[in-house]
């Protein structure tokens, strides 16, 4: 078995600045832990400072003598501070917005940030503003035709922590101060009473949540120009638009080929009734794991005949699967994984029809399409070799990386027919397109052109998941914040290095395995960062996205 030369990969991508990103990280890591509160005022400041000292360190480097290794990274710190800028400036926005419907979080977050400073806070002064800000949260409720669903989810979201750091500021303190313990012990339990019946008004009363039924998706649309900026931190040089054109383009290709495929099965015109085929194609309750083994196995034994890889000895070995909890599965409906790879099948404890949904959501043909995404080659093989190789860049990853490697793999099978019958085939293609909608429903819903009910119907009715399944995708892939590219990364950075793979494969300028391992080697990146990498191509200090990847 070929053996990767791991001394020889090291020392071809060595960086000056590895010390200089391990520190950057764990800075910031300690910045996080004593600022813990990420919407306050205080928090924005110091991170504030902090990066704009690194941008500073980074403009007196001498970026033509670092080497291409070093200018990636480089390029790689620069990027994480102009996100961290960047969402600095949306998180600021949304919490001032909200602000007015949050009387109780400047006194929470004022005390608990006097803690932090380990500093006495007055304990007659935060009973007074405990008192008043329960008695204004109270008031609120009165004022209930002024409130939206989008901001109630917002404000929601932001009680949650503030309940959060008042918990922490109690418990810290009064139970080591008797004079806190005196003044506040009524007070701060009116106070945190008042923030749960808030927040039960705010999802029943506005945002339209039923008990004993599923939550209704309240998402808010980050806006075509935020996506822009999220999109060229990522060094994609698409809009919007042209990326959704990208995604229907490879949409449509994956329903002809799967009506293709239909027809095969016996249901000519009618590929929805092929997938309804498929989902049937379950094992009965206790055998889910052993699926999980041999679909692992097969993979690798493929991987391994046609020398696609590398496969350390030792990861094949170390894999351990568990079964997901039933509350889980709402919002894991599927599988997750890495060395350890979660999986999902009806639980004793189900409802008869959850039972049916989570069997048929975890059909043998889609597993095979997915075991080896989460497993070997995907994920756990992803994070064994990016734990031992360059690992100090896995904190500087993208998702177009750790995404889109996996789903490249199953792109890369599928044209070497490792699924051979029709049905694998089918679950193959069932989950291509599925990716394929999630850059629809991500980019079309925060740029404003989809509504939730057209990523509902989608994502249900067009590309055929469960109700149960196909919400809680939407209500994930809506949701916003730093990594709201998250649902788009699968498809586009596959897509991505399927035309690196055929600048250096297919011109058989490496060999696949070669290929493959450099990939893993490199760690976590921007795509076109790894194509500079990889190619040796010209990179400047102030690099921006260029590459049209797409043919």
């Amino acid at each position: 078995m070929y053996v990767p030369d791991l001394k020889a990969l090291l020392k071809t991508q060595s960086s000056p600045l590895e010390t200089i990103l391990i520190c950057f990280d764990g800075d910031c890591r300690a910045l996080e832990r004593r600022y813990p509160i990420p919407f306050s005022r205080t928090t924005s400041k110091e991170f504030r400072v902090f990066y704009r000292e690194w941008a500073d360190e980074l403009d007196k480097m001498d970026f033509e003598a670092l080497g291409k290794a070093g200018q990636v990274d480089y390029l790689l710190l620069r990027r994480r501070i102009q996100k961290g800028l960047l969402m600095l400036d949306v998180t600021e926005r949304r919490f001032d917005e909200a602000l007015p419907w949050m009387p109780f979080a400047d006194p929470v977050i004022r005390l608990e940030e006097t803690r932090l400073a380990i500093k006495s806070s007055d304990a007659a002064e935060a009973a007074e503003a405990f008192a008043v800000a329960a008695k204004a949260t109270k008031d609120l409720q009165k004022r209930k035709s002024e409130m939206s669903a989008v901001i109630s989810a917002r404000v929601v979201r932001f009680t949650a922590r503030l309940k959060e750091a008042l918990e922490n500021w109690y418990t810290e303190c009064a139970a080591y101060d008797p004079a806190i313990n005196w003044w506040t012990s009524k007070p701060y339990q009116e106070l945190k009473d008042a923030l749960d019946s808030y927040t039960t008004f705010l999802k029943e009363e506005i945002m339209g949540e039923k008990k004993g039924e599923e939550p209704p998706i309240v998402s808010e649309p980050m806006g075509r120009e935020l996506l822009k900026d999220l999109l060229a931190n990522e060094m994609i040089c698409y809009s919007p638009e042209e990326l959704m054109e990208i995604a229907e383009k490879e949409l449509v290709g994956c329903e002809k080929r799967i009506a293709v495929i239909a027809e095969q099965l016996g249901f000519p015109g009618d590929h929805k009734a092929a997938v309804e085929h498929i989902k049937k194609l379950h094992v009965q309750p206790g055998e889910q794991p052993q699926v999980a083994r041999r679909l692992g196995d097969e993979a690798v034994a493929f991987l391994e005949k046609h020398g696609l890889v590398s496969v350390p000895e030792l990861a094949k070995r170390v894999w351990r699967q568990q079964m997901i909890k039933p509350e889980q599965q709402k919002d894991y409906p599927f599988l997750w994984g890495g060395e350890t790879i979660g999986t999902s099948f009806a639980h004793i404890d189900m409802l008869h029809e959850q039972k049916q949904t989570s069997m048929r959501s975890n059909n043998i043909p889609f597993l095979r399409a997915t075991v080896h995404h989460e497993l070997i080659p995907g994920h756990h093989l992803q994070i064994y070799c990016g734990g031992r190789l360059n690992k100090y860049r896995r904190a500087y990853g993208t998702p177009f990386y750790g995404e889109g490697w996996p789903l490249y793999w199953e792109l890369v099978l599928y044209d070497k027919e490792f699924p051979e019958t029709p049905e694998d085939k089918l679950g193959f293609l069932f989950w291509r397109m599925h990716r394929c909608a999630r850059i629809l429903v991500v980019l079309g819903f925060h740029i404003g052109k989809m509504t939730i009910q057209e990523c509902l119907d989608l994502i249900i009715d067009r590309v055929g998941h469960e109700t149960v399944g196909g919400t809680s995708q939407v209500r994930w892939l809506t949701g916003g914040g730093p990594e709201a590219l998250y649902g788009a990364a699968y498809m586009l950075g596959a897509l991505q290095l399927l035309s690196l793979r055929r600048d250096l494969v297919e011109t058989r300028k490496t060999s696949e395995r070669q290929f493959h391992d450099a990939v893993l080697a490199a760690n976590s990146m921007p795509i076109e960062l790894l194509r500079a990498l990889l190619e040796d191509r010209p990179l400047t200090r102030d690099y921006r996205a260029q590459w049209r990847f797409y043919d």
